[in-house]
């Protein structure tokens, strides 16, 4: 039931490559890393007939389940080089994955450097009492490649390199004693030979460590699609309890309310959940996450 969105992420892959085929002789440190994160969950009306499904989900609970390499070698001077080689997988096969993709691309065509390009950044500020963040995505088109709001419309055809999907990102979050608030938008626009549409996603949500180390969250999320007739929100309460400083036991449910048109899901956790046209569904899920 989390939106969040993971990309599988080669960073400057060739010399990671290099690095670790020769033992890593040239880096000083390498660092393995991961999170995993998995549980069960049931979910309202996941097809047209109306049925619920309890299932592992492939993709997520709270957050992405990855694994990654770091590595660094001290050049002197203060200067250092670095890499990162990071992939999602699926907790319930173990098969590479991550979050249910917006859109597919093969990648980069040799001679076209708009192909399947995609570019982001990201600048944030934080301070001890507040925080705020803003980032800006951007992928070309290419070959074969769609693109999907997962709303119940057809995939836009993605297949010129002129075409862009694009997100901007703003949110922030303030301290309120014990208690955090955060509020935040994504606007995304899909401009494409073969259409133009755009979405908006607002949401506002807030945390509160209650007794020992037991935490509630709580959100709200409203998704409006003008340009397809297609929006939803949906309501979240989480409640985590923390066994360690990388371990947590979390349950967690969740309300959508979907438009007249729309089949968004209530789950995050991969296909094949979802609904008929128009109608509303519950999630809830029980889980464990722990990293390394």
């Amino acid at each position: 039931m989390q939106t969040t969105t993971l990309r599988t992420r080669c960073l400057v892959l060739a010399a990671a490559t290099c690095a670790l085929a020769s033992g890593a002789a040239h880096a000083q440190s390498v660092t393995l890393y991961g999170l995993i994160d998995t549980g069960i969950e049931y979910v309202s009306h996941a097809n047209t007939n109306g049925n619920g499904l309890t299932r592992i989900p492939s993709v997520t609970g709270t957050l992405p389940s990855r694994w990654g390499l770091r590595g660094a070698e001290d050049l002197g001077n203060g200067m250092k080089a670095v890499f990162t080689l990071e992939s999602g997988f699926n907790t319930d096969t173990g098969t590479s994955g991550g979050v249910p993709a917006s859109g597919t691309c093969a990648g980069e065509v040799a001679g076209n450097a708009s192909s399947c390009r995609a570019v982001s950044a990201m600048l944030k500020y934080d301070a001890a009492t507040f925080g705020v963040a803003g980032a800006y995505e951007e992928q070309r088109g290419g070959a074969g490649a769609t693109a999907s709001f997962f709303n119940g419309s057809a995939p836009i055809a993605f297949t010129d390199a002129g075409d862009k999907d694009r997100r901007i990102v703003a949110n922030g979050y303030v301290k309120l004693g014990n208690a955090k608030l955060g509020v935040g938008w994504i606007g995304r626009h899909v401009q494409a030979v073969a259409g133009d549409v755009r979405s908006n996603l607002y949401f506002v949500n807030g945390s509160y460590p209650l007794e020992g180390a037991l935490t509630l969250d709580a959100g709200l999320i409203r998704l409006v699609n003008a340009d397809q007739s297609r929006s939803a929100t949906m309501a979240v309460l989480r409640g985590v309890y923390a066994l360690s400083k990388r371990t947590a036991l979390y349950a967690q449910t969740g309300y959508l309310w979907n438009s007249a048109n729309a089949q968004y899901s209530v789950s995050g956790g991969g296909g094949g959940t979802t609904p008929a046209r128009g109608v509303n569904q519950l999630g809830a899920m029980v889980g464990m996450r722990t990293a390394f």
